[in-house]
């Protein structure tokens, strides 16, 4: 179905050329900690040692616990353990991270997190002590920047193909297929992989006399079960034809197999290096995939075929335990955009699709062969080599913080404050620096001073209370009553129980309509101080409205109230006529109690009782209903991730006694609604 003759890949292969090979000397020392087993990370790291070796510029040593299987590379085998009497740089790279300090050199670490917001333990880490963080994306690299770290510590490393192995001219396999159109699959079967949504789309679109095939290389340690049901689909008589390939193969043999097919499918909720679908494209062959996450390094609409997906955030803050910055979140397909686009291909085409074939291998190989990757990751090296190592500064600036810190709770001001600014020459923006700086300031009386150091503080994080308190404080000294005023009623959103704010605030409303409000004292700083205290608090989440019908239902009502009043910032009842004690019991809780003519229509009630609603998301509930939630905070800040254009289902447990028996039935109904006057019952 298509023709590729470009063989501009064996440059690369050409101009790597073993020579230039500098005295032990003058070579860089690399400390490689790493795994090479038979999964990506392990061809990742192989490609690295056989660039870093044959450059001439390195040496290299892997450590004895390093990972390796059968079929390692032999290079590797002979560098373990190898000898050097000083390493200049340190650099790991695990499936499964951890961060180890070193005793000595630079350290770098190939990290990718693929559920968006990071693990809380890892911000430390890699701002105070890492000097360089490398990951497979730009979208990764935004996820590392939306949890904390810091910029300037990251750096983009693609996925790089072999050409060699991957490219528009491999001979096909045939695998005895006759259908005109080849799906391709490959990777587990797991949810992250999101096999469910490609099955189901494949198997909805097609019917068993249309000219297609999916073909699915499942990984050898695939779910059993998913096995089991994709072999039962498959038997069903209106299955649209499907084969599964289940073994370990080499890249030789998926790079014949990939050639052989005309599609890959691949609409990951979670993917670091894309490793399988950059093999494929450099293949000459077309893929299928989402337009979310690290794929759009390599993909794009004159490339690929391009699915519509949206982020999807967690519940929770952790992942597996590990409790994270943020919610975290990964990419899902839209199911109807994927079945669109299986049948858009199916229809495609040989010029449109020869052309996208061409466009597909040459985006890839002009770019992301090993060796173009390889000469970015030897720059980068080189760079940090002559670089301050990280750790050593951050140690230096630590001592002397906590020497400053010392002097301050001791009372000496003036030699806390020369500590204090030396720390600031290492990292001027430091936070905790500026904080202490304040607190001396506000005690010597230098309240502009004071203020100037605070803001900065403020600025890298305005929701810390005592930050905010402490402007606060300064702006009292300072005459400005009403701004002062915004601060600490800040510092009480932020804390509750902040005992000094609400002290604060008494003092302030006794004085500031009969004193003099002065505003002109911070002057320069006005706009930065009314925008943070007009900052929305990042803490913040939604409102929620708890509505609840109820007519005669005095056993259930207080039992649906109670599940609901510590996270609902209003519940709302709407009694339809009740004559037992319903009312009454409703009474006793701080509710918003309506009265309304039942009008034997369900859908009038509920569009009745959610009109009095005044939070952003509306939770209805029926007065038999109530909610059991080990962890109900959580219900709140997941409402800011929340679509306001979508409502969503719940499931609904009913306990049903049936011939004596304690039945079980669970269903789900549509119960959460964004407060939207265009949705209505």
């Amino acid at each position: 179905m298509t023709e590729n003759n470009d063989y501009s890949y064996l440059l690369d292969i050409i101009n790597l050329v073993e020579g230039n090979e500098k005295p032990d000397s003058e070579k860089i020392n690399i400390n490689f900690e790493a795994e090479f087993l038979n999964n990506n990370i392990g061809k990742f790291n192989t490609n690295f040692v056989n660039l870093i070796s044959k450059s001439g510029e390195f040496n290299l040593s892997l450590p004895a616990r390093t990972l390796i299987n059968k079929d390692t590379d032999s290079l590797i085998s002979q560098l373990i353990n190898k000898k050097f009497d000083k390493t200049d740089i340190n650099i790991n790279h695990f499936d499964n991270t951890f961060f180890h300090i070193p005793k000595q050199g630079h350290w770098l670490s190939i990290n990718n997190w693929l559920y968006g917001s990071l693990p809380k333990t890892w911000i430390e880490s890699i701002n105070d002590y890492l000097d360089q963080v490398w990951v497979s994306s730009n979208y990764i690299k935004q996820c590392y920047i939306d949890s904390g770290i810091k910029s300037d510590k990251l750096q983009v490393i693609n996925y790089g193909v072999d050409p060699l192995i991957f490219n528009p001219n491999v001979e096909k396999d045939d695998i005895n297929v006759s259908k005109k159109i080849k799906f391709l699959y490959k990777g587990n079967l797991s949810w992250e992989s999101d096999f469910e949504s490609v099955l189901s789309a494949y198997t909805s679109e097609f019917c068993s006399d249309e000219d297609v095939c999916l073909i699915i290389i499942a990984d050898e340690n695939s779910d059993i079960n998913q096995i089991n049901k994709i072999q039962e689909v498959a038997a069903k008589n209106d299955c649209p034809k499907m084969i599964i390939i289940q073994k370990d193969l080499k890249d030789e043999e998926l790079a014949k197999i990939y050639a052989f097919s005309s599609f890959m499918i691949s609409v990951k909720k979670i993917d670091g290096f894309c490793a399988d679908s950059v093999n494929y494209m450099s293949c000459g062959k077309v893929l299928i995939t989402s337009d979310y996450g690290s794929i759009l390094d390599y993909c794009n609409k004159d490339n690929s075929i391009m699915v519509k997906s949206e982020r999807v955030y967690q519940a929770k803050k952790s992942i597996e335990n590990i409790e994270t910055v943020d919610y975290p979140y990964w990419g899902e397909v839209d199911l109807n955009s994927l079945k669109v686009a299986l049948r858009k291909v199916y229809e495609i085409n040989d010029i449109e699709y020869n052309d996208l074939c061409k466009k597909s291998s040459k985006s890839i190989i002009d770019q992301f062969t090993y060796i173009k990757v390889g000469e970015k990751e030897k720059s980068l090296i080189k760079d940090i080599i002559n670089q301050p190592i990280k750790r050593d500064v951050q140690e230096n600036f630590n001592n002397i913080l906590l020497e400053g810190l010392n002097y301050l709770t001791k009372g000496n001001y003036d030699k806390s404050e020369i500590s204090l600014n030396k720390a600031l020459e290492i990292y001027p923006q430091n936070e905790s620096a500026n904080f202490y700086l304040a607190n001396i300031m506000t005690a010597k009386g230098e309240y502009e001073k004071a203020l100037k150091y605070n803001i900065n503080s403020l600025i890298i994080n305005p929701n810390q209370e005592d930050y905010n308190n402490l402007i606060g404080v300064i702006l009292y000294k300072l005459g400005d009553y009403k701004l002062s005023e915004r601060f600490f009623k800040r510092v009480i959103y932020l804390m509750p129980e902040h005992g000094g704010a609400k002290e604060s605030l008494k003092a302030i409303e006794t004085i500031k309509n009969s004193q003099f409000d002065n505003k002109d004292i911070v002057h320069d700083k006005r706009n930065i101080l009314e925008q943070i205290a007009n900052e929305n608090i990042s803490n913040d989440t939604y409102s929620l409205s708890v509505c609840i019908l109820a007519k005669n239902e005095q056993a259930n009502i207080e039992r649906a109230i109670k599940s609901v009043k510590s996270i609902a910032d209003e519940i709302i009842v709407l009694d339809t006529g009740s004559t037992d004690r319903t009312i009454n019991i409703v009474k006793n809780y701080n509710v918003k109690l309506f009265n309304w003519e039942w009008q034997n229509d369900f859908s009038k009630a509920r569009n009745e009782i959610m009109s009095y609603a005044s939070g952003d998301w509306i939770l209805m509930l029926d007065a038999d209903e109530y909610l059991e939630l080990d962890n109900n905070e959580n219900i709140k800040p997941m409402l800011k991730n929340l679509s306001k254009e979508k409502v969503y289902q719940t499931k609904i447990i009913n306990f049903i006694d049936k011939n004596n028996v304690n039945e079980r039935i669970e269903h789900f109904v549509v119960r959460l609604i964004p407060n939207n006057q265009n949705i209505k019952y």
